[in-house]
């Protein structure tokens, strides 16, 4: 529902970076979009998707520095609040809702996955702490950045479907891209030609700290980043009242990989 709104904001603030919006209905959370063309993924392959990623995440940084200390404009339009500071209450949350954490027909978490999820509730809040220690406010992040999300038309490129976007750390959008970098283009995700593209997104940032700095963030934030698509995908379990058909990817996968991501 906050995506119409968050995309009038981000077509003011970089209309040429995101998708032309036409229209949006007076009174229901609709909106209609101009034809962006064909996804990155269906005319751009392997080496070719990286030079791509290399281009778009400065382009997409850029939009999120716009977007730095404008959390009040973010939250008008409904956009969900992940911030730092909410991530390991967020993650309690969904370990006390027995709703949906051992009901018949969900991805149910075991007595083990809870008591092993709840004993990193402190680390994720060091890491969090550490993470907000760089001193970069929250902002947009798109969480679900992938080569399925970015059109092409012609010499234009944008970023479009925002409907899993939330306020949060920037860098936190990193999980999703360079996992789907990794996986589309069949390299190891640690390989240096992944390592690019982090860097590609992390140079527009180099105004407010180094590199290194902002590399050991990244890190930091690339496994937080999981606790955010955990939070997006127990919202849509909730709204939807009922088990979905979602495939692999549910709150209670995401929160199975937090024990490994953050050792007590």
């Amino acid at each position: 529902a906050h995506e119409p709104k968050l995309t009038a904001l981000l077509r003011r603030v970089a209309p040429r970076d995101v998708a032309t919006l036409i229209a949006r209905h007076p009174r229901r959370d609709w909106m209609l979009l101009e034809d962006g063309g064909s996804k990155i993924r269906e005319v751009v392959r392997g080496r070719d998707l990286l030079r791509e990623w290399e281009g778009i995440l400065p382009r997409y940084a850029a939009i999120q520095i716009a977007l730095l200390g404008r959390g009040r404009e973010l939250s008008a339009t409904g956009t969900p609040d992940h911030r730092l500071e909410r991530l390991a209450s967020g993650v309690a949350a969904i370990l006390e809702d027995t709703t949906v954490t051992r009901r018949p027909g969900y991805d149910q978490l075991s007595a083990s996955d809870r008591h092993r999820i709840r004993a990193t509730l402190p680390v994720i809040e060091a890491r969090c702490a550490e993470l907000a220690g760089l001193g970069i406010r929250p902002t947009i992040q798109h969480d679900d950045l992938h080569d399925g999300n970015v059109l092409r038309k012609g010499s234009r490129t944008v970023v479009f479907d925002w409907g899993d976007a939330c306020i949060s750390h920037p860098f936190l959008s990193l999980t999703v891209v360079l996992r789907a970098a990794a996986h589309r283009t069949g390299f190891a995700r640690r390989d240096p030609r992944i390592a690019r593209i982090r860097d590609a997104y992390l140079e527009p940032f180099t105004r407010f700290a180094p590199v290194s700095e902002l590399r050991r963030a990244a890190l930091i934030a690339e496994r937080l980043g999981m606790i955010s698509r955990a939070l997006t995908w127990y919202r849509v379990v909730k709204l939807s009242g009922g088990p979905l058909d979602i495939g692999r990817e549910t709150f209670a996968g995401w929160l199975r990989l937090l024990p490994n991501a953050f050792r007590p």
